[in-house]
């Protein structure tokens, strides 16, 4: 007759201590795992963001004349800037070929609409950037405390034939701000005849003009990481750890 040997106490805390420590090393492991995916799909999600957003504005950009584009910052402390300028493109033309318009007798282009791009915080800033508020960045250069900015493009189509480049200010009534992710009302504004939300969640929007040459800097934040470490909305995020910059280079046309 055998008896099944059955394990002792300081054999069963062995085995649990053992199976503690290798179930700690697994949660350790997948976990560092996770956290370096999520930091990868955040840098790449906002690289892809801000390319897409330069992308946009240097097609548009390609066709503006030098001597027809303006840009300065919004007046509205806490925002970026506002860049616009005049457009041959007729949007009402089927036939792509047809749609830059030019003037029969000069050859010279015929304007038909502004382009608007500039950079502005929602109206209800602490719903997006998901319950905090973010406070008015001293710095006179820019504003980066702020990292969940709207870029806006608008076409504006005005009673000119052909249009004259805006004033100033004149182009302010067209700097208006969303309440969220939402932009009908904007879409809905008198003259405008088009509006995008080229890309969201960005801190700054800089453009620099040497003569024919402008220079657009663009930044944007890793805004998953920084959350975890940084008191969000309080502090400059201008050269974070977490911010990405690309720049756009345009030479326009004369």
């Amino acid at each position: 007759m055998s008896f099944k040997r059955a394990f002792s106490l300081p054999e069963l805390l062995l085995v649990l201590t053992l199976f503690s420590l290798a179930s700690a090393l697994i949660f350790h492991l997948l976990h560092d795992g996770f956290r370096k995916f999520r930091a990868i799909h955040s840098k790449n999600d906002t690289q892809q963001k801000m390319s897409k957003a330069l992308s946009w504005m240097q097609r548009d950009l390609e066709k503006a004349d030098s001597d027809q584009i303006g840009m300065k910052r919004i007046g509205t402390p806490g925002n970026g800037d506002v860049i616009w300028f005049l457009s041959a493109d007729d949007p009402t033309q089927g036939n792509p070929e047809l749609r830059y318009v030019r003037d029969p007798a000069s050859g010279m282009p015929r304007w038909q609409r502004h382009i608007i791009y500039y950079l502005i915080r929602p109206a209800h800033y602490s719903k997006i950037s998901g319950g905090y508020n973010a406070a008015i960045d001293p710095d006179p250069r820019g504003d980066y405390f702020a990292p969940h900015k709207f870029l806006i493009r608008k076409v504006v189509n005005r009673s000119e034939h052909p249009e004259k480049l805006m004033t100033s200010y004149q182009v302010d009534a067209f700097v208006t701000a969303p309440a969220d992710r939402d932009i009908s009302a904007l879409a809905a504004e008198a003259q405008v005849e088009n509006c995008k939300l080229v890309a969201d969640n960005l801190l700054s929007l800089e453009g620099t003009r040497y003569d024919r040459t402008l220079e657009i800097d663009l930044r944007a934040v890793h805004i998953e990481r920084a959350n975890a470490t940084l008191p969000m909305g309080g502090i400059s995020l201008k050269v974070s750890p977490y911010t990405e910059n690309q720049r756009l280079r345009v030479v326009l046309k004369r």
